[in-house]
């Protein structure tokens, strides 16, 4: 699930077919972040620059999806 979020991420981040993206982005942030908000997976952490956000387990200080 990880691994999908990525991928439709990069798709929604770089791609020129606007249909194309909005797939993707529609994917990502309907389906994918939904399951992974119900797995208890998080993206980031308060505080932290973008570039450091890893996927873990949410704990009180963790950036979800929602």
């Amino acid at each position: 699930m990880i691994a999908r979020w990525r991928e439709l991420n990069t798709e929604c981040r770089g791609g020129t077919d606007q249909e194309a993206v909005a797939v993707a982005c529609a994917e990502r942030d309907d389906v994918v972040a939904q399951a992974l908000t119900e797995r208890n997976i998080c993206y980031g952490r308060e505080g932290q620059g973008t570039v450091a956000y890893q996927m873990h387990r949410c704990t009180s200080d963790s950036l979800s999806f929602n």
